[in-house]
């Protein structure tokens, strides 16, 4: 009882069977309820309400010259002309009769059927026992001209008296078992995609990620394997992308402390100079600063990923905020003797944008083409209108990025020179941070370069209507 409440198998299987039963059952009864108003073909009518008055004739001719019982003459005409009889008295009481055996146990005349026989002079119907067509003839015996009794003659429409459908114990019981076994078939076919997806998220439930199952169709099932299947992919991708991150921070916070300890240990162990201690104690100020950087992009990653950081979207003047963010990096530029070039018009239309975090796509951006650029080098930076959106690109000469790693610069801790360290190499954050502000704001970032001539990273911004 447990199993057949728990298994959608067992009530599918249930449902279909009680949906062909009721529906055998009503179309039945809708069958035997119309059954008498079928109308039936007048030469028919006429050829057996021709047949039965021969019969009748018989009969009363036999009565009147011979003296055999009336039981005796109507099995000898049933055996000569192979039509069940009956015979009743004017007050429908069965006189004789000698039926098949399919017809021994049929309803006896009603009183309507005698007054319209004796009325008419002919009543015709048609009746279904036992799932046999059966055309019912009364006819009057008359003598003298006045009536006597009452003929009734029974014609199968199906020569043999076969039954229209099967009605023995044997063959229903068949019928059942063949129905019961097409239909586990069919909720075996059913529920088999739903098995197989319950087994597939016992997998994912275990730790088993990636889980992927075929779609064949489009229907509902279908539809909810596919998205079982994109579910599996992305649970694998934010498992791998997890150990990658624990990965990554454990290697990036195991050097500055390393070196933090060393130098703790050298002041500990040896007698320094005051200059020295200080510069042993600024470098660990340093590497201790860049850890709190780290946790602070992470910290910020982690939110914007998980749509936890508030942004306030106002329209706002992108030439302004390049103006305060470029002149943070001029000491900078001066230092590795880097021109900036700017292409900023200044009919540029005011966009929807939180202008703290464009400051931080720009310082990001910036910050990255410094560090890449070598001294001498150039930065372009520039913006125009693109239909609906404006582009902000930022362009600088350094050594370019492979064709193969253009699609993994903006993930975190990512880094194409895999020899840069963190101190040389930054966090390895601004891009993937950069990257999530972006289409915070409904915009999209995008890198093209080519291998010794520089990078060029561009980003969109929706304008204001």
């Amino acid at each position: 009882m447990l199993r057949f409440r728990q298994s959608i198998y067992w009530k599918l299987l249930f449902v279909i069977l009680v949906y062909m039963t009721v529906s055998s059952f009503v179309i039945g009864s809708m069958f035997l309820i119309f059954l008498p108003h079928v109308e039936i073909n007048p030469l028919i009518k006429r050829a057996l309400t021709r047949e039965t008055r021969h019969i009748a004739d018989q009969i009363m001719f036999r009565l009147q010259n011979s003296s055999d019982p009336l039981e005796h003459i109507v099995e000898e005409i049933h055996k000569k002309e192979e039509v069940s009889l009956r015979i009743f008295d004017t007050q429908g009481n069965e006189r004789a009769a000698f039926m098949e055996e399919k017809l021994k146990n049929e309803k006896k005349i009603s009183l309507t059927i005698i007054k319209e026989t004796l009325r008419d002079g002919e009543h015709f119907q048609l009746i279904f026992p036992r799932f046999m067509w059966t055309y019912v003839v009364s006819i009057p015996l008359l003598k003298a001209g006045e009536p006597t009794g009452i003929l009734q003659s029974y014609y199968h429409q199906i020569k043999g008296a076969k039954s229209v459908l099967p009605f023995s114990y044997l063959k229903i019981s068949v019928i059942i078992i063949v129905i019961a076994v097409f239909t586990a078939l069919i909720s075996t076919l059913l529920t088999r995609p739903i098995r197989e997806l319950t087994k597939a998220a016992e997998e994912v439930s275990r730790g088993k990620f990636g889980v992927k199952l075929k779609v064949k169709s489009h229907d509902e099932i279908s539809q909810l394997r596919r998205t079982f299947n994109e579910m599996s992919q992305r649970l694998a991708d934010f498992h791998r992308s997890r150990k990658e991150l624990l990965a990554d921070i454990s290697h990036e916070i195991r050097s500055p402390l390393a070196r933090i300890q060393s130098d703790a240990e050298m002041l500990i162990d040896r007698d320094v100079e005051k200059e020295e201690r200080e510069q042993y104690l600024k470098a660990i100020c340093e590497e201790v600063k860049d850890i709190n950087q780290l946790v602070e992009d992470l910290s910020m990653l982690s939110r914007l990923e998980h749509n936890q950081l508030e942004m306030e979207m106002v329209p706002s003047s992108l030439q302004d905020a390049l103006s305060e963010a470029i002149p943070k990096f001029s000491p900078l530029l001066e230092e590795k003797d880097i021109s900036l070039k700017k292409t900023i018009p200044k009919d540029i239309p005011l966009v929807m944008m939180d202008e703290k975090r464009v400051g931080q796509i720009i310082a990001n951006l910036l910050t990255n083409s410094l560090r890449y650029t070598m001294k001498g080098g150039t930065i372009d930076i520039g913006v125009t209108r693109k239909d609906s959106m404006v582009e902000v690109w930022i362009k600088d000469t350094g050594p370019g990025i492979p064709k193969e790693e253009l699609p993994f610069i903006f993930e975190r801790f990512y880094r194409v020179d895999k020899s840069r360290s963190r101190t040389s190499g930054g966090t390895g954050l601004g891009l993937a941070i950069a990257k999530q502000f972006v289409e915070a704001h409904g915009g999209k970032i995008w890198a093209e370069s080519e291998v010794g001539k520089g990078t060029c990273i561009t980003f969109t911004l929706p304008i204001a209507s």
